[in-house]
């Protein structure tokens, strides 16, 4: 029996976002994928060979790419466009990834006189909408004149679905589905208890992902200094994804001025693997979002990186805001600290240190969340079951 085809469609480096591609894996078991995107970025991931991906355009930077004209942007855009007809115009449905696939997916569709069911799945909000001097406004405008008739419509947080709704004016409330990790890529680890009692006693503070002030990057290293006196030149602190240069520099003055140079690595913008591999040797793990923004304030189930630290058994401190302990009150692997504030990142760091049979017992605790609630394979069970709805019905 022939599979059916999906057409994934990514305007941006189709292996950026993990979310995304723990979809492509699933969805591949069950169907052919045919995955568009651009062409930039090195490519850091391997997907099934029912996978076919096509990187458009010519190759360049994402530097060089937001360096174009706003005449090269449109023209880029056009060709893309162009180009994902060509290959999505016989698939079943097409899946698009933030507001520019979701536009160039519509514009398939017509194109094709309507035959394939879109799902439209969007990661972060617009804080407004842009003039019409920039092609993302005229994106922007298509999008919410169109978005209603998207067959389903996802975001990965409550409310931030429920700020998207009425930003977009969205007929009915988008679905949920939480950024969890996929449970396969978390492999059980052996010897545990010896990581585990290393971990205790030679102590890395984590973070993973973009770093910047709005992660509370200065609060962390300033936090060391109110920590007891036997952990203070035991802590280590790593970071681990991206960093522009203007806070690089920042970074380094802040930890001249205390004095940390030496208890400080930054490992730089790891593939996925990497960067599992990582986490895995550290203590604690951060996720510390100053709620500045729509997108900011609403991260309970939309930071992937707190369900992949629980998928390494890492107990984890998050900002001390509704939006965080409205979801997670009541796990016992979870902290909560005033990312403003760097003694009370550090009080939740004691806490989780003071003992090393109740820190053990937080590890085993995350895991445990990790593998019976917070990963992909459950949170993406009612989208195979709409695409299978979707794809049936035509």
């Amino acid at each position: 029996m022939t599979r059916k085809k999906i057409g994934v469609i990514v305007y941006s480096n189709p292996d950026y976002y993990p979310p995304t591609v723990s979809a492509i894996l699933l969805l591949a078991k069950y169907y052919d994928v045919i995955l568009v995107g651009r062409n930039f970025e090195q490519p850091t991931r391997e997907y099934p060979l029912n996978v076919s991906i096509y990187r458009l355009g010519n190759y360049s930077s994402a530097e060089e790419r937001s360096q174009l004209s706003s005449f090269g942007k449109i023209i880029e855009y056009l060709k893309f466009i162009r180009d994902a007809y060509s290959l999505l115009q016989h698939t079943d449905l097409i899946y698009a990834y933030e507001p520019y696939a979701f536009v160039a997916s519509y514009l398939v569709k017509f194109r094709c006189r309507g035959k394939q069911a879109i799902i439209y799945q969007c990661h972060e909000i617009p804080e407004r909408i842009e003039g019409l001097g920039k092609l993302v406004g005229w994106v922007q405008r298509l999008e919410k004149r169109w978005i209603n008739q998207a067959n389903l419509i996802i975001l990965p947080e409550k409310t931030r679905a429920e700020i998207y709704q009425n930003m977009m004016e969205i007929q009915q409330l988008p679905m949920v589905v939480p950024n969890f990790p996929l449970k396969s890529l978390f492999p059980v680890l052996p010897e545990l208890n010896s990581l585990i009692e290393k971990r205790w006693n030679q102590p890395v503070l984590f973070y993973r992902g973009t770093i910047s002030d709005a992660i509370s990057m200065r609060e962390i290293f300033r936090s060391l200094q109110f920590l007891p006196e036997a952990w203070l030149k035991r802590v280590q602190i790593q970071f681990a994804g991206y960093l522009n240069a203007l806070d690089a520099k920042a970074i380094d003055l802040e930890l001249n001025n205390l004095n940390l140079t030496d208890q400080y690595i930054f490992w730089g913008a790891l593939p996925y693997t990497e960067a599992n591999l990582a986490t895995i040797t550290t203590t604690i793990g951060f996720c510390l979002y100053k709620p500045s923004s729509k997108n900011t304030g609403t991260m309970s189930t939309s930071s992937n990186k707190i369900f992949e630290y629980a998928g390494c058994y890492l107990p984890v401190i998050v900002s001390d805001t509704n939006n965080f302990r409205s979801f997670f009150a009541g796990e016992e692997w979870v902290h909560f600290a005033n990312p403003d504030h760097p003694e009370a990142i550090a009080g939740a760091v004691s806490e989780i240190l003071a003992d090393f049979e109740q820190y053990k017992h937080k590890c085993m605790a995350a895991r445990r969340a990790f593998e019976q609630r917070f990963n992909y394979e459950n949170a993406f069970n009612p989208v195979i079951r709409q695409i299978d709805v979707l794809i049936q019905g035509k």
